[in-house]
């Protein structure tokens, strides 16, 4: 969606409990998925992180509040 969406990120770092951010701005999207990565670090349920992950590789094309994670490739 280049021109309509202008996409920006920050940059972490995560070794193993180890999460370090350099606190800017930049432009474009990282992709590194650190931030799944602190859903898992933080102890959230599995299906939630395996959802994000799903969404991320775009193997998921759409949630809802009844979705249950699991091997669909659409939820809802």
């Amino acid at each position: 969606m280049a021109g309509i969406i202008d996409y920006y990120g920050s940059v972490s770092d995560m070794t193993g409990d180890d999460i370090t951010f350099d606190y800017r701005i930049h432009p474009g999207m990282e992709g590194n998925q650190n931030a799944i990565r602190l859903l898992a670090h933080f102890q959230y349920p599995q299906e939630i992180v395996r959802m994000a992950e799903g969404l991320a590789k775009g193997e998921v094309t759409r949630i809802s509040r009844e979705s249950y994670p699991g091997d669909k490739k659409e939820y809802g």
